[in-house]
């Protein structure tokens, strides 16, 4: 695992310190559900498969602290062979109004990605630990249309960084949502489209 800690990451724990100081509480419901994906994905290394499965995800804040939990099982077959992607990721973040529509929150991400490929009795399994940190910007149009954006960075533990954007927006009914959100990693890509109920 690095030990250097990387500029952009000293500049986020420095905006979520300064966030401490002079923010105030965000709705809790922004931060309280559960949630489940749909997910396409597609690997550069892998180009023969499309990847497709369902990602869960649950989250809970106070006042401006949330954690988050996901979970992600995507599958695909090509050519005789089988190949399963299970990733694990897990967040703690802080939220930070900007005004009565905007917010930004900064998270500390922790999580595993595991790839096994199989043929007829064979399989080969890669996996790695990751840690990083990330940042969004959520924006209401409307009392029930909401856009974000948000950018990542992943240290891997085999020596190989990862950075993402993502981009969505979600349309609220009550306690029910429905969204996508698009996620371009270095090596790969993801189109979820999202349930989620808030409690």
């Amino acid at each position: 695992m690095k030990t250097n800690v990387p500029t952009s990451v000293r500049a986020l724990i420095t905006a979520a310190s300064v966030g401490l100081l002079l923010s105030s509480p965000v709705q809790s419901d922004d931060y309280d559900f559960i949630q489940v994906n749909a997910v396409q994905a597609e690997y550069a290394a892998h180009p023969m498969f499309t990847f497709r499965g369902v990602e869960l995800r649950a989250s809970k804040g106070w006042r401006n602290f949330f954690t988050e939990l996901r979970y992600r099982d995507l599958t695909d077959d090509s050519q005789g062979l089988d190949m399963e992607e299970k990733r694990w990721n897990a967040s703690l973040g802080y939220a930070i109004p900007i005004s009565e529509r905007t917010r930004v929150d900064v998270r500390a991400n922790f999580g595993d990605v595991e790839l096994t490929l199989s043929k007829s009795q064979r399989t080969l399994q890669q996996s790695s630990d990751y840690s990083g940190v990330s940042t969004f910007i959520h924006h209401a149009v409307s009392a029930r249309v909401d856009l974000f954006a948000g950018l990542e960075y992943q240290s891997w533990d085999k020596d190989f960084d990862q950075k993402a954007y993502h981009l969505g927006s979600n349309y609220r009914f009550d306690r029910l949502t429905l969204g996508a959100e698009y996620t371009k990693y270095s090596d790969s890509d993801a189109i979820n489209l999202v349930l989620r109920y808030s409690f």
